[in-house]
C-alpha cells in the first residue's frame, strides 16, 4: 500500500525533474502547476477508491500539494490589441472571431461549439455551454462585435449541415488548434512580440473590462466564475501607469489647491515646472 511518504518523494522527484528529459538545450523544471496536477490525480483517485469501499485508509488524505506560483494573468496592450484589429479588418471570419473574443471573454471550447441559433444579435448575447463546468451562461458583446459577426455570417460555407458560426473553407466547424493556428498567424503579421490566443484575449477582456469600469461581480458572470474569489485573484490589480495616472487625478494636494510654487536650480530646465503647473519665479 502506497504510504504519504512515498507521494512527498514522488513531490520531489518531480520539483527537481527537468520538463523535457534527455534534452540537454532544454533544462527547464517541471512547473509547480504540474507536480500540482500530478499530486491532486493521485489523492483523488486515492480519495475515490476510499469511497468506493476498495482500501479501507485513505493513506494520502494528509498530503499537502505543493502551492501555485501566483502569477498575474498575461495581457495584450491597447495598442498591439489596435494592430491586430488592422491585420483582421479586410477578413470578415477572423473580425469576427477575434472581436468576439476580446468582447466577450469567451472561451476556446465555447467558441468552437457556438451555434448561429445560439446569437442573438439585436440583443448582442450568445448563450454558451462551458465544458469545464458543466454550466450554460449567456455572455454580451457590443453592436460593434455583433456587426461583424453579421456581415461574416453571408461568407460562411453553405455546406455544412449544422450551424456552427465559425468554419473552415470548406465548411467544417473549426477546431481548437486551428482556432490557435488562426490566432497565432494574425499575431505574427500584427508583429506581436507575444503569442495570441483566446485565453489571452480572455485576460484581456477582463483586464480592460475593468479598467474601463465594469463591476467585478458583472465581470464574474461574464467570465463563467462560480466564486468571486476566482476573479478577484486575477484581475483585481492595476498597473503601475494606471495607478499613477490616477493618483495624479484624485491627489488631494492636487484636488485642494495646496501647490506652492516651485524654486528651479541653476541647472534645472523652467520648462518642466511649467508643465506642472507651477509658475517659476523670474
Amino acid at each position: 500500500m502506497i504510504q504519504a511518504d512515498d507521494l512527498r518523494r514522488f513531490i520531489l522527484a518531480n520539483q527537481q525533474r527537468n520538463r523535457w528529459p534527455g534534452r540537454a538545450r532544454r533544462l527547464q523544471k517541471l512547473s509547480s502547476t504540474s507536480v500540482n496536477t500530478y499530486v491532486r490525480a493521485i489523492k483523488g483517485y486515492w480519495s475515490k477508491m476510499k469511497r468506493e469501499g476498495l482500501i479501507e485508509h485513505d493513506t494520502l488524505k494528509e498530503v499537502v500539494p505543493p502551492k501555485l506560483a501566483h502569477r498575474l494573468p498575461k495581457t495584450l496592450s491597447e495598442a498591439e490589441l489596435k494592430k491586430v484589429f488592422s491585420v483582421v479588418n479586410n477578413q470578415p471570419r477572423e473580425k469576427a472571431m477575434f472581436t468576439l473574443l476580446l468582447d466577450s471573454g469567451i472561451t476556446l471550447q465555447e467558441i468552437i461549439t457556438l451555434k448561429t441559433s445560439d446569437l442573438n444579435l439585436i440583443e448582442g448575447s450568445a448563450h454558451v455551454f462551458r465544458e469545464k463546468t458543466g454550466r450554460e451562461r449567456y455572455v454580451y458583446f457590443s453592436p460593434a462585435t455583433a456587426l461583424n459577426i453579421e456581415r461574416y455570417l453571408p461568407q460562411r460555407p453553405e455546406r455544412w449541415r449544422d450551424d456552427h458560426l465559425f468554419l473552415t473553407r470548406d465548411g467544417q466547424p473549426l477546431q481548437p488548434s486551428r482556432v490557435q493556428a488562426i490566432l497565432v498567424r494574425v499575431g505574427r503579421k500584427a508583429g506581436l512580440t507575444q503569442r495570441l490566443s483566446p485565453h489571452k484575449l480572455r485576460h484581456t477582456f477582463a483586464t480592460l473590462s475593468l479598467k474601463y469600469g465594469s463591476n467585478l461581480e458583472y465581470i464574474r458572470i461574464q467570465l463563467g466564475h462560480s466564486d468571486i474569489k476566482t476573479t478577484s485573484k486575477f484581475y483585481l490589480h492595476a498597473s503601475n501607469s494606471d495607478v499613477c495616472q490616477s493618483h495624479h487625478k484624485s491627489s488631494p494636494v492636487t484636488n485642494l489647491g495646496l501647490r506652492q510654487p516651485i524654486v528651479p536650480s541653476r541647472n534645472q530646465d523652467r520648462n518642466i515646472y511649467e508643465e506642472r503647473g507651477a509658475k517659476p519665479r523670474s
